[in-house]
């Protein structure tokens, strides 16, 4: 008796699942036509009034755009491939000198830096008393009138 109640609890229970996938189905099924409906009457309301996306002009201009912008991308991969190549060719040459941590490589780099900074300076203190020399044996003004004077006799003959 008891296992006749039980098959009649799970037939039931199978009897309400499948009464509630249809009643889903058929849910699915109207909310379907309704947006199929909706969809089909925006068409027809809108179809006269739509215009194409892109027209000619603009798709050139587009095209251009994109253009420039690959050659931009272009421009900036070798630039980094050539940043990569230098700091590998830095990184072994620093190396080869027998730097092996960073913090070494770091200092060396940092002696570098100062020793190319410290001869700038003195190249350009070089040519700023070089200028100062020269000014002192013929100032500016007076080596422009020269060169004004030569110019003039050179258009007479």
């Amino acid at each position: 008796m008891a296992k006749k109640k039980l098959q009649e609890k799970k037939s039931k229970a199978k009897e309400k699942a499948k009464a509630e996938q249809k009643h889903q189905a058929r849910l699915f099924a109207m909310r379907k036509k309704r947006s199929d409906r909706e969809r089909d009457r925006l068409n027809h309301k809108y179809r006269e009034k739509l215009e194409p996306i892109c027209n000619a002009d603009r798709l050139e201009t587009i095209e251009q755009n994109l253009e420039h912008n690959l050659d931009v991308l272009k421009a900036l991969e070798e630039e980094y491939k050539a940043a990569m190549l230098s700091k590998s060719n830095l990184k072994e040459e620093l190396e080869a000198e027998g730097y092996d941590t960073i913090e070494e490589k770091i200092e060396a780099i940092k002696k570098k830096s100062l020793e190319l900074v410290q001869r700038i300076q003195t190249e350009v203190e070089i040519e700023t008393t070089g200028d100062k020399i020269l000014n002192t044996f013929m100032p500016e003004d007076e080596a422009i009138r020269d060169v004004e004077f030569k110019n003039k006799i050179t258009q007479k003959k």
